[in-house]
């Protein structure tokens, strides 16, 4: 509201108003900014309608620089007023407050063919009049060209579904999905008691060149090409972001930012792998970066869908060459023949037997000796031998103790190894999650590079709930730093706006939850706008939470002593805390 508030005052009041002049349905252009200046938005946006029933489709799709902006007299030696923004804001706040009066109904019934912006205008119209009307379409929604052929950014179909809604409250009856000239005739609506037809089919019929290559197979015309977009969002949302993000890593590689035009080439080819140009794109980044493998990977890819793609087949090439491994020397594999010690024969040396002498107490004093010998041997062995054995079998099992316990320390050590591998696993996941996003969240490089998008395309208020949902500090590199205070500082003055009369819009609908939300937002980006914290009370009370509005209330008192504001919330908190206290 601040830009349209500051737009206003520019308005030099000529008397001879060009805008007006330029403007194909002559809106009173300086009686609208008056109204506006003086506050009686009511009164503005009444006459707006009264005018033109179509002043907030208008406000947002009309070659405004061509017409009225085009003939506003600053325009010639500097900025025209921004009179479409003026106009949008009071159409939008008012919409949903204006009241119709209707005259007394005339018993006399008449049929709409169409529901485009004449069906719709032409309804309004003559139900004002009295007439009871019913408009009938071939199609589910109502808003022919505007629903069908005006791509959602520009014409957002939400207002269609608000003029919906103002429709059917004025008794006017809506008949979708009814082709009159089919089931329905000309002689039916007549036969049925409709005194008046007005037809509005529109011009869906295509306007051709009348050159050659016209019939050919992917030649559209525009009238059925944007019908077919329309009537598939999500294809042609994709298709968009496709484009945007493409267009945005191409800007990324020539600025030598190589990251991240690789972070939006991977969302890109994620959406739509047969993208070739993506797929090269991301070839020569690698290349670039030496990762002959990725580069081979995406190549190959671009084969699959275009096996004689020169570049592809060039680049591959290159890339083969440059992994080509060099020849390896040759190394002897013989292994030297080991042998083992030779063994050497046992000969069997057989002595001569030599029979002892016949004198037998020689031998059996020999045999009496030997037997004896060997008892004392073994009588003085045996401790020895025992104690010997007895330290060995000890040795073995206290070295088998001792690898046991260095087992268990080991198991013990891996547990632990593991447990904080696991725990720097899940740090990880997060931070990985925080930095590049998952299947339903983005992550802070992705909602850092929808702001930059939303910039490009001036929408300033997308912009800025995608910079709200960054945390800057969690920002790795410096450079990612300094784009998200160049961003922070383009951005938020324009988005104060936008986002104060998004909340405000919400707020007049009943979406309070909607308008808390996005006044919270609005306070975060310009914390010097007392209509935001204002509203902001108005929306808690408005939803049922007293202790919030209270605090909302205070800060108002706080922030903006002396203004109306202050004074109308020191209103509404005595209000709240005097009901506080019948309660207890």
């Amino acid at each position: 509201m601040i830009h349209e508030i500051d737009e206003s005052k520019r308005c030099l009041n000529c008397k001879n108003p060009q805008c007006q002049k330029g403007c194909p349905i002559n809106t009173s252009i300086p009686a609208m900014i008056q109204y506006f200046k003086e506050g009686n938005l009511q009164e503005a946006g009444e006459m707006l309608f009264e005018n033109n029933p179509l002043s907030l489709v208008c406000s947002l799709i009309c070659n405004h620089e061509k017409q009225c902006e085009g003939h506003c007299i600053l325009g010639r030696k500097g900025q025209p007023i921004h009179i479409s923004n003026i106009e949008n804001y009071i159409s939008d706040t008012c919409f949903e407050r204006i009241k119709i009066n209707c005259e007394e109904n005339k018993n006399k019934k008449v049929a709409v063919i169409g529901s485009g912006p004449a069906g719709i205008t032409i309804a309004i119209i003559l139900a004002k009049k009295g007439y009871d009307i019913t408009i009938f379409d071939a199609k589910d929604k109502i808003g022919g060209i505007l629903q069908y052929g005006i791509p959602e950014f520009r014409l957002p179909k939400s207002i269609l579904g608000r003029y919906k809604n103002k429709l059917i409250k004025m008794g006017i009856k809506i008949r979708p999905n009814t082709a009159i000239g089919e089931a329905l005739t000309i002689q039916d609506l007549l036969r049925d008691g409709y005194k008046s037809i007005f037809i509005g089919t529109g011009v869906w019929k295509p306007k051709t060149l009348k050159i050659k290559g016209e019939s050919l197979g992917n030649v559209h015309f525009a009238i059925d090409y944007l019908k077919d977009v329309q009537e598939n969002p999500v294809q042609l949302d994709t298709v968009n972001q496709v484009i945007k993000k493409y267009n945005q890593a191409l800007v990324y590689a020539k600025q030598g930012n190589e990251d991240l035009a690789m972070i939006q080439l991977k969302n890109v080819v994620s959406m739509m792998p047969n993208f070739i140009n993506a797929q090269l794109l991301i070839a020569l980044l690698s290349i670039k970066d030496e990762n002959f493998k990725d580069a081979q990977k995406a190549l190959k890819n671009v084969l699959d869908v275009d096996c004689k793609n020169p570049r592809a087949l060039e680049y591959l090439q290159e890339t083969e060459a440059l992994l080509k491994p060099a020849d390896m020397k040759a190394e002897d594999s013989d292994s030297e023949k080991t042998e083992g010690p030779k063994k050497k024969g046992i000969s069997s040396v057989v002595g001569k037997y030599e029979e002892l002498p016949s004198n037998r107490h020689r031998m059996v004093y020999m045999i009496g000796g030997i037997v004896i010998g060997v008892l004392v041997s073994l009588v003085l062995l045996y401790p020895s031998i025992r104690k010997a054995s007895s330290y060995k079998y000890s040795s073995k099992i206290e070295n088998y103790k001792e690898q046991l316990l260095a087992k268990e320390t080991q198991l013990k050590s891996n547990e632990k190894d593991i447990k904080e591998a696991k725990a720097a696993e899940a740090k990880a996941k997060k931070e990985l999650k925080e930095f590049v996003g998952d299947s339903k969240t983005e992550g802070i490089y992705d909602s850092l590079l929808t702001a930059m998008q939303y910039y490009g395309d001036r929408q300033y208020t997308e912009s800025a709930d995608a910079l709200l949902n960054i945390d800057r500090d969690k920002l790795g590199s410096k450079k990612m730093k300094e784009i998200y205070d160049d961003l922070e500082q383009k951005v938020y003055p324009y988005a104060a706006t936008g986002l104060y009369n998004k909340g405000i819009s919400a707020y007049n609908q009943g979406n309070y939850k909607d308008a808390i939300s996005t006044l919270k937002k609005a306070i975060k980006v310009k914390d010097t706008n007392v209509g935001s914290y204002f509203y902001l009370a108005r929306s808690y009370e408005k939803n049922g939470d007293k202790d919030k509005a209270i605090k909302a209330y205070e800060d108002v008192i706080q922030k903006f002593p002396g203004t109306n504001s202050a004074r109308n919330s020191q209103n509404y908190l005595n209000q709240l805390q005097n009901k506080k206290a019948k309660n207890l």
